[in-house]
């Protein structure tokens, strides 16, 4: 069998056993999900991370960038 580009068809030689037209079964394509939708992202606290972590707390200047 080969894929045609993106589409869900495939050539399938003349003597194989599927038959034409025969849906997979039990596909569903996959749907995305956002997880900012969630109540718990929504609340969340981001700027609490910034405080207490240090990896993304405010980057303090260096050298002569503090001047500008």
């Amino acid at each position: 069998m080969t894929k045609i580009s993106n589409s869900s068809s495939l050539t399938l030689p003349q003597d194989s056993a599927c038959e034409v037209g025969a849906e997979k079964i039990g596909y569903r394509p996959h749907k995305p999900t956002n997880i900012f939708e969630t109540k718990e992202w929504q609340e969340y606290d981001y700027y609490k991370d910034l405080v207490e972590d240090e990896e993304l707390a405010e980057v303090k200047p260096v050298g002569k960038e503090w001047l500008s």
